[in-house]
């Protein structure tokens, strides 16, 4: 025909294109731009620099000024990633399918990496061998259950949740946060974010970051939370509310966490949180009723402080048939200790005043008409603070209607 076939550009790979996030499928006929962030492979047409910059800029924005040694290293990370994946995969799907439900489990569960191939493993070969025989066995030896691969599967699961996460929040027209700061064992300050968001035209909620803080001053913690939302993408002028504690930190009228992210967004709004407020007020007790919970404290304390004493009043309990044979420590970190406390000492007040006749003064408040009834009326009100705080804990799905009809 007199029409001329227009011939097809066949793009190559720069190696450049590292920069923009991108490697290749390595195929010398059919050159494909692959991301190395979510592994979408693109066509042949959008091997140029503005199409992997689009991509990355609208997919991974929190990306896309980073320097090209964190992209060789992702690229690394990835090609380790697929190398132990066809190793696996070529000698069977459904081991490595195992591998990442054992690895779910021991997550759940809390427990050590190492326990996959020191006693999961070697109990469901011992199984399988027993009930099917030596053949089976052999099949259990190829799952890849090792310490290293269960921290693997661990991270990459983890990176998947937290992308769809951060997916849906994206999409989603409106959402709120509710922060709180808290010690860990090791004294380090961390930062636990919830997020609340519409997706499915539902409202959602699930626990956004948890991100260690060098101090928990204001500063610190805002800058904290605002790197991780620009970080993903998200968008403050969505954000319509913010829930946290009164800590002059987060609610400070000049410097606070609150009075910097309004600044970003004054459309928000700031609720104090229902359930600390509830703990503050079960706080303020008279005189007369304080003092009949500190000498309580002292009477739990000064025999779970020792272990013989410990010992001789379990002895003494067995003795008399008690329902319980031991007191509960009082913490004040522990919202729900205080109503238990006091509930296991009124139960056992008869035991405690003979434990403590002649060896302590505790024992006559004890026997003590008004200590007792001013006693079990403390105990009957915190049960009931403890019901209501477990109510504004655990209620899924609960808005803030809710929350403060249960409190009046």
């Amino acid at each position: 025909s007199g029409q001329s076939k227009r011939r097809k550009v066949v793009r190559k790979y720069d190696s450049k294109y590292l920069e923009m996030g991108f490697t290749w499928n390595g195929d010398e006929e059919d050159p494909r731009p692959r991301c190395i962030i979510c592994c979408d492979q693109l066509a042949n047409e959008s091997m140029h620099p503005n199409k992997l910059r689009r991509h990355i800029e609208t997919k991974h924005p929190e990306l896309k000024d980073k320097p090209l040694k964190i992209f060789e290293r992702m690229l690394s990370n990835l090609k380790t990633e697929q190398s132990v994946m066809q190793r696996y995969t070529k000698v069977n799907e459904k081991s490595l399918y195992v591998s990442y439900l054992i690895s779910l489990k021991i997550t759940k569960a809390g427990k050590p990496h190492t326990i996959g191939e020191t006693l999961v493993l070697p109990a469901i070969k011992d199984t399988v061998k027993v009930v099917f025989g030596d053949k089976s066995e052999q099949e259990i030896e190829t799952i890849p259950i090792s310490n290293n691969t269960v921290t693997l599967k661990i991270d990459e699961m983890s990176r998947w949740i937290e992308n769809q996460l951060i997916q849906r929040v994206r999409e989603s027209t409106i959402f709120s946060l509710q922060l709180d700061g808290s010690t860990d064992v090791q004294g380090l300050c961390q930062l636990l974010v919830f997020v609340r968001y519409i997706w499915n035209s539902e409202p959602h909620e699930d626990m956004l970051c948890c991100e260690p803080v060098s101090r928990s001053t204001s500063d610190d913690i805002f800058k904290t939370v605002d790197t991780y939302v620009k970080t993903k993408g998200l968008d403050w002028n969505k954000c319509v509310g913010i829930c946290t504690d009164g800590a002059q930190a987060m609610c400070g009228k000049n410097s606070g966490l609150v009075t910097r992210i309004l600044e970003l967004n004054p459309n928000a709004s700031w609720t104090h949180c229902n359930l600390h407020r509830a703990v503050l007020v079960s706080k303020c007790i008279s005189d007369d009723f304080k003092s009949v919970l500190n000498t309580s404290i002292k009477i739990v304390n000064l025999i779970k402080s020792k272990p013989l004493q410990s010992c001789l009043f379990e002895k003494l309990c067995e003795e008399m048939g008690s329902n319980h044979k031991s007191l509960l420590l009082h913490t004040e970190v522990r919202w729900l200790s205080r109503g238990k406390v006091l509930t296991r000492l009124t139960e056992l007040r008869e035991e405690v005043a003979i434990f403590l006749e002649g060896k302590s003064d505790f024992a006559r408040y004890l026997r003590n008409e008004e200590f007792v009834l001013r006693l079990t009326y403390l105990a009957d009100i915190f049960s009931k603070l403890n019901e209501l705080n477990l109510y504004l804990q655990g209620a899924e799905g609960i808005s803030i209607f809710a929350v403060h009809e249960k409190i009046r």
